[in-house]
């Protein structure tokens, strides 16, 4: 009862309203925070510029000083030779910490960072920075960053000019992370008064809504009551509706009028609803199992009989043995196809229960590779087993047969003409692994996870031009689940795909 509360409220028309008008005073909340940081940082941006203004012009005034005091040109050699008394100098005038380096990027000395810092550490780390690459092209740039225990830098990189040459380049990082605490208390204030004021706004719509909305609220909770009768299949009009809300003379009383009358409706039409529904569903799934199980177990073995009928009119009877052996299997699957059309019609009324017993997988693998071979050598390719020749799993062999069918079929499909399909069968542990393996285009990263679900086909044009309607994997992985084993896809994009099978092996119970 109270989950179907809480829906109803997060559903119902006050909180609708209420939430519109606070996304409303949400949104100007938001603009207002934006534009109280935006001019924040603008003024922090316009203090380092004019910080940075009034570095860069007493820097070059040290340096032209220094170099006058030691009798140096103003020139790069210059700079080398007084590079400790320039550091010096600017590291007790600026306090900050400050590096210096040729016109080519080589560091010269650096001073106020840590001593466990190492020096070609320090000036790949400077180096690196946009703002030097700017430097070194005669550009004076600077660099932010914020540190997560929000420490506010500025790397900042000016190219040295004496008497309009430029002889080197000074680097500092000055440090702005109590200008940057300020600005974060700012923000941190507008913040505040604005969730202040959205709370009050908050408080004053829902008393504003409940007064208004509380007769539709009740009858709210009278649709609830009706859905509840109408989920125990048993509805009752008697005393539903409140009288005093029928007796309204507003829209609310017209509208609990029409509810009652509706309920009324409704309670003499409902027995027919529900059996018109079940028929329904009943007629929907019965249509979709049996138009399944049409398309898809029928056509493997009518894939076989084809092949095998139309090589032997090719043949003219002139080759006796496989006369004979095409036969001998066109009998077979005629068999199978007829077994399997009783099955079809016998699932239309009630679901098979796959009868297991011990199946030796390998000999079942190797009678199908051999069945398939005939259509593979229309694709000029041949099928190839390898691995165990024996391997005894519980599970039904005439499903077994169905799933290699269909996973050989697919591999002579989809590879390459001209190239050997495999099949191979190892133990693991306790279970069979089965792995059949084409060579071909592949199947995309995106579509590997797919491929088993009804009527997903990566190409559809091809697909269809194959004859494929998408369900012959699903189809595999619902035969693999029936014998409490797993089917899964590996492919590398324009070399190979595998289907590996993995199933359980037979465990012969002790007699006592």
């Amino acid at each position: 009862m109270n989950r179907r509360r809480k829906i109803r409220f997060w559903n119902g028309i006050r909180f609708r309203i209420t939430a519109g008008l606070l996304f409303l005073v949400l949104l100007c909340s938001i603009l207002l925070y934006l534009a109280a940081t935006e001019m924040t940082r603008r003024n922090m941006e316009q203090q380092v510029i004019l910080d940075l203004q009034q570095l860069s012009d007493n820097t070059e005034v040290y340096v032209r000083q220094i170099l006058m005091l030691n009798n140096q040109n103003n020139d790069e050699e210059g700079f080398q030779n007084c590079a400790a008394e320039i550091i010096e100098e600017l590291r007790q005038t600026s306090r900050h910490r400050i590096a210096l380096f040729t016109l080519d990027g080589t560091g010269l000395l650096s001073s106020g960072y840590e001593e466990t810092l190492d020096s070609d550490a320090i000036f790949h780390e400077i180096s690196s920075l946009d703002s030097f690459e700017y430097a070194r092209k005669g550009q004076a740039s600077y660099s932010l960053s914020v540190t997560s225990d929000d420490r506010y830098e500025v790397w900042f990189a000016m190219p040295l000019r004496i008497a309009g040459k430029q002889i080197g380049i000074v680097s500092y990082s000055i440090d702005y992370s109590d200008s940057y605490r300020q600005y974060s208390r700012i923000v941190r204030m507008v913040l505040n008064i604005t969730l202040l004021v959205l709370l009050f706004i908050t408080c004053v719509i829902l008393l504003f809504l409940t007064g208004i909305l509380r007769p539709v609220q009740r009858l709210s909770r009278i649709s609830s009551r009706v859905a509840a009768q109408i989920r125990e299949e048993k509805i009752s009009t008697d005393n539903l509706i409140d009288k005093s809300l029928t007796r309204r003379k507003d829209e609310i009383g017209q509208l609990a009028r029409d509810y009652n009358l509706m309920l009324q409706t409704v309670e003499s039409q409902f027995s027919r609803i529900q059996e018109d529904r079940d028929n329904i569903l009943q007629l929907l799934n019965s249509r979709q199992e049996f138009y399944n199980n049409v398309t898809h177990e029928l056509k493997t073995p009518l894939t076989t009989i084809k092949g095998y009928a139309q090589l032997l009119e090719a043949d003219h009877m002139q080759d006796e043995e496989l006369f004979s052996m095409g036969l001998a299997h066109i009998q077979h699957e005629s068999t199978r196809l007829h077994q399997m059309v009783l099955q079809l019609l016998e699932m239309s009324h009630r679901e098979i229960h796959t009868h297991m017993a011990p199946v030796d997988v390998a000999a079942v693998l190797s009678s199908v590779a051999a069945s398939m071979s005939l259509k593979a050598r229309r694709y000029h390719n041949e099928i190839l087993t390898e691995g165990l020749s024996s391997l005894i799993i519980p599970g039904n062999e005439e499903r077994l047969r169905e799933l290699f069918i269909n996973l050989i079929d697919n591999a002579i499909k989809y590879g390459t003409i001209g190239r050997p399909i495999r099949t191979r069968i190892d133990a693991e542990g306790s279970f069979a692994l089965i792995r059949i393996i084409n060579e071909g285009p592949g199947i995309a990263p995106e579509s590997i996870n797919r491929i088993f679900e009804p009527f997903f086909r990566e190409d559809k044009e091809r697909s269809r031009e194959l004859g494929s309607a998408g369900l012959g994997l699903s189809l595999c992985k619902k035969i693999a689940g029936e014998h409490h084993g797993t089917i899964v896809a590996e492919s590398i994009p324009g070399k190979e795909t595998t289907f590996v099978l993995r199933l359980p092996l037979y465990e012969e119970e002790s007699n006592p």
